[in-house]
């Protein structure tokens, strides 16, 4: 058995993708991850604190992440919190992801709560990834989701139904 902590204080995130050949992520992190037990399945927690994040068009003033997979393979998402100006995604959730040794599920089960303030969805697609009235992509939306998903390891879609409003989904 194994005990592992990492620890990142304001972690200059471009100084660092960079020389990895990484795309260009800007912004700082705090972080803190441990892992403990056995290396074949540990149980590994993260907590994870972003600012000024951006990558390429994507922007985000704060992340706030918190979740740990357990030996078992079970994953769990206590809080991922996303603010940018007025915009707020707040996700939580947890999901059977991996058998012993890490291996992916053929069927991952989960379990997810998303809920978002003031989102504009014209500042996630562009006009032409969605056949969709520009209406929609200008509206101020709020919402809170409560899924429960079951996900067949290669399976694939090609479009999201949302009452009668059908989203193409680029696999």
């Amino acid at each position: 058995d194994a005990n592992v902590n990492i620890k990142a204080n304001d972690l200059n995130l471009y100084s660092t993708t960079m020389p990895l050949g990484l795309p260009a992520i800007k912004g700082s992190i705090d972080s803190q991850i441990t892992m403990a037990g056995h290396i074949a399945n540990p149980e590994v927690k993260a907590k994870v604190l972003g600012n000024n994040l951006a990558l390429e068009s994507v922007s985000i003033n704060d992340l706030e992440f918190e979740g740990s997979i357990n030996s078992f393979g079970h994953a769990e998402i206590k809080r991922l919190i996303i603010k940018d100006q007025d915009l707020v995604i707040d996700v939580k959730g947890s999901a059977d992801v991996f058998e012993k040794g890490f291996m992916l599920k053929d069927v991952v089960n989960a379990n997810m709560f998303v809920s978002g303030q003031n989102i504009i969805p014209k500042r996630f697609f562009e006009s032409d990834d969605i056949k969709i009235d520009q209406e929609y992509l200008n509206s101020l939306i709020n919402f809170n989701l409560n899924v429960d998903v079951d996900y067949a390891n290669n399976a694939s879609m090609d479009k999201i139904n949302f009452y009668d409003k059908q989203i193409p989904v680029k696999n």
